[in-house]
Formats: C-alpha cells, sequence, structure tokens
C-alpha cells in the first residue's frame, strides 16, 4: 500500500499503539552488550565483528546505528564481507527484538532465507509457522489458491480472513493449537534438542498423513469453516486414541483450556480500566499483557483464585458501532467467558446511608430508552417498556459473599437504571426513578448493551459501579477526584471478590 499510487489513503489510517521509548537508545544498549559478551573459543569471525563495534559504539555521537554507521570501521579488514554480514545480522535482531518487545509480538517463521531469526526471535514456534499452518489449512480444506509463484488468494481465502474475530474462527485456532501443540510436544519428547528444522518437517510430515482418506465437500466459506472444526476435533480424538501421541494431546488440550477465558470485564473510560488494571495486577498470578481480538484490543490481567481474567474497554454507551452491545457480543463470540462484569462509575440516587464512592450493584436492570411517551398536550404520560431484567444469580450469590468480608466502602444491592443519555438533570432522573416504583439505586450507560449481549449469548452477567456524582447538575465539580475515587472503590471490590474464588469455569 505505501507504493501503490493510493498511497495517500494511509493518511486515514489512525496510530493504535504509542512507543514512547527511544529505539535507538535501546538498539544502543543491545549492540553494547553482545559486543561485550564474546563466547568462550570464538574464533576471528566471532570475535572481531564484536570489537569493531564496541570500538565504534566508544566514539559515536549522535549517528543513527544503521549498518551505514558501521561501515567505516569495517571497510577496511581484509575479508569484510563474512563480518559485514554479522554486524547485519545483529542489527536487524536488535531492532526487532526491541518492537516484539514493546507490542509483546511474534514473528511468523519458515520463510525462505529468514531461518536465522526463527531461531533467535521465535516465541511461540511452531504455531505460526507457515509450512506447519499450510499443511494444517489443506488438511481441512482451507488452503491458499492461486498460482504457487504469486500466492494469489482466492476470493474464498479473502472470505475466510473475513471471519477473523468470530467464534467459529475463534473455535478452529484452538483446535489448530491443539493439534499443532500436541504433534509438536510429540516430538520434543521423542527427539530430545531437535531443531526448528527437523521439528517442523516432522510435524508436517504427520499432518500430512492424518490427511490420507480425508474426503472434503464443495460448500461456501461458512460451511467448510463448519466443516474444518469437526474434521479438527476428530483429528484430535483419533491423536489421543493413539498411546504415542495420546500423553501430548492430553498436555495440548488441557492447556487450551487454561487458556479460557473466565471473567470478561467491561469498562468504558480510561479512569475506570486504568482502575481496574492496578488493582487486578495486585492480586494476579502474572503481569499483564495486551493482546488483539477484530478491532478491540483486551487485556489478559493473568489468574486469580483458579479464574482467568480479561479486560476489554467499549465506548460509552449500549449503541454505535464500538458501544457496550456491539463489543460485549463480539467479545463473548471470540472469548466465551463464564461472566461478564461491568464495571466502572455510576451516578447515584440520594438515599439513606448513601454517599459518594459507595459501590451499587444491580440485583435487576433496566433500561429507560425504551418509553411509551402519551397522554395530552397538557400532561405527559410515560410508560417504561424495557427489560426490568434480573443479573446472574450466581454472580449475585459471589458479590453478596464478598460484601460479608469487603472492608471498603459501602454496597448496595438494587434496582440499576440504564440507558444512552449522560444524565446531569435532578428532575430528569426523578422522573426516571418515579416511573420504576422509586427504588433505584444508581444508573449509567453501559450495563443495557451488555446486558441484551450477554442474555442473547446466554452468559452469566452483573453490573457492579460505584457513585461518582448525582446526576443533579453538579457532575463538573471536582470531576477527576469524585470519578478517581469512585473507579478505586469499584476495582478494589472486584479484586477482593475475585481473590474469594467460584469464578472459575
Amino acid at each position: 500500500m505505501y507504493f501503490a499510487e493510493n498511497a495517500p489513503t494511509l493518511t486515514s489510517l489512525v496510530p493504535k499503539l504509542h512507543k514512547l521509548e527511544d529505539t535507538t537508545a535501546s538498539l544502543e544498549v543491545y549492540l553494547g552488550g553482545w559486543a561485550a559478551s564474546a563466547p568462550q573459543g570464538a574464533g576471528t569471525v566471532g570475535k572481531l565483528p564484536r570489537r569493531l563495534v564496541m570500538t565504534a559504539l566508544s566514539v559515536r555521537e549522535s549517528e543513527a546505528l544503521t549498518y551505514t554507521y558501521f561501515s567505516r570501521f569495517v571497510e577496511p579488514v581484509p575479508s569484510a564481507g563474512p563480518v559485514e554480514n554479522v554486524i547485519r545480522r545483529v542489527i536487524s535482531l536488535g531492532y526487532t527484538q526491541h518492537y516484539l518487545s514493546f507490542a509483546d509480538g511474534d514473528i511468523p517463521t519458515g520463510i525462505d532465507g529468514l531461518a536465522y531469526f526463527d531461531a533467535n526471535l521465535a516465541r511461540d514456534f511452531p504455531f505460526i509457522d507457515l509450512p506447519v499452518l499450510e499443511a494444517t489449512l489443506r488438511l481441512v480444506g482451507l488452503e491458499v489458491t492461486g498460482d504457487p509463484g504469486e500466492r494469489a488468494p482466492s476470493d474464498d481465502w479473502h472470505r475466510f480472513l473475513g471471519l477473523r474475530g468470530t467464534g467459529a474462527h475463534a473455535r478452529l485456532t484452538q483446535e489448530f493449537r491443539v493439534l499443532i501443540g500436541g504433534l509438536a510436544l510429540a516430538v520434543g519428547e521423542a527427539t530430545p534438542g531437535i531443531s526448528q528444522f527437523g521439528l517442523r518437517s516432522q510435524v508436517v510430515s504427520m499432518i500430512q498423513r492424518l490427511a490420507d482418506g480425508v474426503q472434503m465437500r464443495a460448500g461456501g466459506i461458512e460451511e467448510r469453516l463448519a466443516q474444518a472444526i469437526i474434521l479438527m476435533e476428530s483429528f484430535g480424538a483419533r491423536l489421543q486414541r493413539n498411546p504415542r501421541l495420546a500423553h501430548a494431546m492430553e498436555i495440548s488440550a488441557r492447556n487450551r483450556w487454561e487458556a479460557q477465558v473466565d471473567v470478561l470485564i467491561v469498562t468504558a473510560t480510561l479512569v475506570e480500566t486504568r482502575a481496574v488494571i492496578s488493582a487486578i495486577e495486585a492480586v494476579s498470578s502474572r503481569s499483564t499483557r495486551v493482546y488483539h481480538v477484530g478491532i478491540k484490543s483486551c487485556w489478559d490481567l493473568g489468574s486469580i483464585a483458579g479464574a482467568n481474567v480479561h479486560l476489554v474497554q467499549t465506548e460509552m454507551g449500549s449503541g454505535g458501532s464500538s458501544g457496550s452491545l456491539l463489543t460485549v457480543s463480539e467479545m463473548i463470540g471470540y472469548l466465551h467467558p463464564g461472566s461478564v462484569l461491568v464495571a466502572g462509575i455510576a451516578f447515584g440516587v440520594p438515599g439513606v446511608n448513601r454517599r459518594i464512592g459507595d459501590i451499587v450493584v444491580s440485583r435487576q436492570m433496566v433500561s429507560y430508552e425504551l418509553q411509551r411517551v402519551g397522554g395530552s398536550s397538557l400532561k405527559r404520560k410515560v410508560v417504561m417498556r424495557g427489560d426490568r431484567a434480573s443479573c446472574s444469580p450466581r454472580l449475585l450469590d459471589r458479590a453478596r459473599t464478598a460484601a460479608v468480608t469487603w472492608q471498603g466502602a459501602n454496597l448496595h444491592f438494587g434496582l440499576m437504571l440504564s440507558g444512552e443519555k449522560l444524565i446531569d438533570n435532578s428532575s430528569f432522573r426523578d422522573e426516571l426513578v418515579s416511573l420504576c416504583g422509586g427504588e433505584v439505586v444508581g444508573g449509567e450507560m453501559e450495563g443495557a448493551g451488555a446486558y441484551a449481549a450477554a442474555h442473547r449469548l446466554k452468559t452469566d452477567w452483573i453490573v457492579i459501579k460505584a457513585i461518582s456524582d448525582w446526576a443533579d447538575g453538579a457532575k463538573g465539580v471536582r470531576k477527576n477526584r469524585l470519578q478517581e475515587r469512585a473507579a478505586s472503590h469499584v476495582a478494589g471490590f472486584l479484586a477482593h471478590l475475585l481473590q474469594l474464588g467460584g469464578m472459575a469455569g
């Protein structure tokens, strides 16, 4: 695209990652460490490039760390070619490692001529190894078609790529990882110390043998994807019956389920997301990892009391292309969480012992947007017609149990309002409360969409938020301070709830 005639369209692309660390400074540290660590017994080709790089770094001022800078130190050396190759590779290695670490990325392996980088950079071999993936796709009839020299994909392949992020695609991906992981583990156990090339060759050969006698039916890409899932499950079952492979396949299948998402936390604002990540990191078994699903970024927050906890941030409100309805629907389709917890800040309804910073829990949720407005020109009559939905009994039980030992802000269980309006008018707030019978504890904007998605997709849900204002026209007064306090309170309660267990599976 960069070199195409329509290159100006690049200006419409919005950066999704912002890297603050200086690449040159990181590369200088990497090259200095490499130059200072010549292996014992290394010959001239092993030591000379390191000595030249160390010399070049010691006199460097502000030059860019490309091979052009190092070339003047290499050119006087007899037979400079091998030395140049070593330094070029190390620069590429350090540069790529820096960006992989920043984005928690990986490289595809098995590309001709790049075996050196496969061995030094690949983190998840052989799961994104091109020969292995090509053999697996061919096994289930989803191989790339077209001129082998051009690798031009068919229209069906483009339609297949369009299904990325759907539940069917996620399920097929899981089955691929089980098959490839199991075969790779079996080969590694049978041949300790085997090279990447050797492991790849044996795994591809085993996959090809599985294809013997498989009959693929014609059909559209959706039908072929469904057939591929069935085939992968049958291959996995067949391999688990093989005495030589059963143990490795069992471990691979168990790893898949260990990676499942038990709890999906949904936030809508930066202050909510930061507070939840900070509170969960303090009690989680591992550090936070960012990954990407379709158009969304998610956070893997680690495991707490046996439950794998993830987070996604939606835009404010339920509607729109990035609101909670579509966001939660897509995340359930891809991640299949056992529970959806909508967390963050809310407005409160004044009541006995109710304060800013208190936590409100949705025993029930009502969407106030669906209304019948009638009456005469003199007197308007409004009837609420939205669902009055009860949250998951299991999650309500977990929240009430956590309340027993919670030492923080007060908790209030009851009916919550949810709608698209950012309410900051006490008259409008009181009208909605009256229409609901006067028993409302608070209101927010994302719960209705999350409820609709979770209910439709048969997933447990609950809304847990903390009061940051009273929707009384004073929302802007000490806004940042009060929102941060409320977000901190609800994040702490979530961490406490998760630590008590009962959220796995």
